[in-house]
């Protein structure tokens, strides 16, 4: 390679100005290249239409569950256009404004797939995903009624499988490779910016901590108050309703377990009309609040004893234990096999 001194002045601005050239186009693939693929992933997803939802609607969980609320008054329909990868798409969002009631639906259609979401401030959320024409991925489906388990349906006829959860984080604690594949890609369409599992890997931390740390609410109590709330006497319903409200966030896994066949008419109304303003009165939940809303949920532990690490099975048995009140069959450290069916026979015990 002939040294810059063989070259006139001109020339050597050439020969620098090239070089510098070739070094910035590499500098530029290198900071592509460690781009995270998630980020890259949202950039592609964000389009014309779903950046205008982010002016009127704002979408959060609160107590485990996905909800909308108006941020911009008025009801508005797209055309059918045709975003950045050739896929058409249109958005329409109604708003009443009596009842400040809202709901969006999108849909995306190409010859690879067919997408509709929609939500709705009643806590409606429904996610459809089919194969387009030439498309071969596997449809699914994902439905938060207004109240009630949310459903997660995929695979193709005659081998589909569904999931029902509670809460999203139910979902993202126990399905989280799931979850990933048919839920998340598909919320984060609305809100890009959603760092859902990561929000589910600091609750887990934090599940684990307030189970190690803190000592657990009287639950004894709570049962007395859920008796009294089916007392004869007025007063005595009205009084163990305020105390239970009274507990705050705390108390609302609790209630949520409650086996409704126990439960007479006056129970399971009082019930679930508390469950009802304790949520609603929360804003966007804090990974503390939410910890404290599952400390008490069975199932949020067993899923935490399935864990590869020892020490998390440890806690979470610990901690199930003295929910129960009493021992349960459970060895931490016996074999994935032995685990899976220790844990297996309990599921089944709690859902009888």
């Amino acid at each position: 390679m002939p040294s810059v001194s063989q070259f006139g002045p001109s020339e050597v601005s050439m020969h620098l100005a090239r070089h510098a050239t070739i070094r910035l186009s590499l500098l530029v693939l290198l900071a592509v290249a460690l781009v995270p693929r998630g980020v890259e992933a949202q950039v592609k997803i964000e389009s014309h239409w779903l950046r205008y939802v982010k002016s009127r609607l704002q979408l959060g969980v609160r107590s485990g569950r996905i909800t909308i609320q108006v941020r911009q008054s008025g009801s508005f329909q797209s055309p059918w256009s045709t975003d950045s990868q050739g896929r058409k798409e249109q958005l329409t969002i109604q708003h009443d404004h009596f009842s400040d009631e809202a709901s969006l639906a999108y849909q995306r259609v190409s010859p690879d797939e067919k997408l509709a979401v929609s939500a709705a401030t009643n806590g409606r959320v429904a996610i459809q995903r089919e194969p387009g024409e030439r498309g071969k991925i596997v449809p699914s489906e994902f439905v938060q009624p207004p109240a009630g388990p949310l459903t997660l349906t995929f695979g193709k006829d005659g081998e589909k499988t569904t999931i029902q959860t509670p809460t999203i984080w139910h979902l993202l604690l126990a399905h989280r490779e799931t979850c990933e594949r048919y839920v998340l890609p598909n919320l984060m369409i609305l809100q890009p910016d959603w760092k859902l599992a990561e929000q589910a890997d600091q609750l887990e931390k934090e599940l684990l901590r307030t189970a190690r740390e803190e000592k657990l609410p009287d639950r004894g109590e709570w049962a007395e108050l859920v008796e009294q709330l089916g007392d004869e006497h007025y007063a005595r319903r009205e009084s163990a309703d305020r105390r239970l409200r009274a507990l705050g966030r705390p108390v609302i896994g609790y209630l949520r377990s409650l086996d409704r066949k126990t439960l007479d008419a006056e129970q399971q109304y009082r019930v679930h009309r508390i469950i009802q303003s304790l949520a609603d009165a929360l804003n966007e939940e804090s990974t503390r609040e939410t910890a404290l809303d599952l400390l008490t949920d069975r199932t949020i532990w067993l899923t935490l004893m399935e864990r590869d690490a020892e020490t998390t099975r440890q806690t979470a048995a610990k901690h199930l234990e003295q929910l129960l009140e009493r021992p349960i069959a459970f060895d931490p450290a016996a074999d994935e096999a032995t685990r899976r069916r220790q844990v297996d026979a309990l599921r089944k015990e709690f859902a009888k």
